[in-house]
């Protein structure tokens, strides 16, 4: 299945019960030199064998984290750049979202990956307008949700003094949002996936919104 994200797109393959990224896709979606691929080559646990030009997924993202650990300490210390900055929140927009893959194909739920095959050719079966607007509900839903708490956690401190200290129960509230917006992230991601499958069309200067041409 190809799973676009932002203008860059990862193809997963399944083998022997794992899920296989492109390495091709992994490097244009993460920025990566070859420097860094082979670092994090390095840091990888040990993969079994696999398709040429893949890897196992959950193998690369365990080396992805030590690696965005380390850029998030150096930003703690102030020793990033602004370019470098903006490249560590492109990066770990995008493990956020590979992080979602990996979690809904390992659950197997009904909001999984879509079946991939390891012959080539179509993986995803185009969907119709109702089955498309059957699978957006969940996102829809999680919307909803994320709104509605966001709502509480601003009362919640609007109605504080500016000297006052959050309280700990707002925790938990915060790490709920949060959460939830990494869970909406990757469920609209994989319906734009499904909706691209189902819907083809050339992408040109004409039908891009004003504003998206650089997208």
């Amino acid at each position: 299945m190809q799973m676009r994200i932002g203008v860059t797109s990862v193809d997963f393959q399944h083998e022997h019960g794992s899920l296989l990224a492109e390495i091709a896709g992994l490097c244009a979606c993460f920025g990566l030199t070859r420097p860094e691929l082979e670092d994090l080559f390095s840091r990888m646990p040990n993969p079994e064998p696999c398709r040429e030009g893949y890897v196992p997924l959950g193998a690369f993202l365990t080396a992805c984290s030590q690696l965005l650990r380390e850029s998030m300490m150096l930003c703690e210390e102030g020793a990033l750049s602004r370019e470098q900055l903006r490249e560590l929140e492109l990066r770990t927009h995008n493990y956020i979202l590979l992080v979602g893959a990996l979690s809904q194909d390992l659950l197997g739920s009904c909001q999984s990956l879509p079946a991939v095959s390891s012959t080539p050719g179509p993986q995803v079966q185009p969907l119709t307008a109702g089955e498309l607007h059957r699978e957006l509900a969940s996102f829809t839903q999680t919307l909803r949700s994320m709104a509605r708490i966001c709502l509480e956690l601003f009362d919640s401190l609007e109605a504080m003094t500016d000297a006052s200290r959050p309280p700990s129960s707002l925790f938990g509230t915060a790490t709920s949002l949060l959460d939830m917006i990494h869970t909406a992230c990757w469920e609209y991601t994989r319906w734009y996936s499904l909706y691209q499958a189902s819907c083809p069309k050339d992408i040109t200067a004409e039908n891009v919104p004003a504003g998206d041409a650089s997208s």
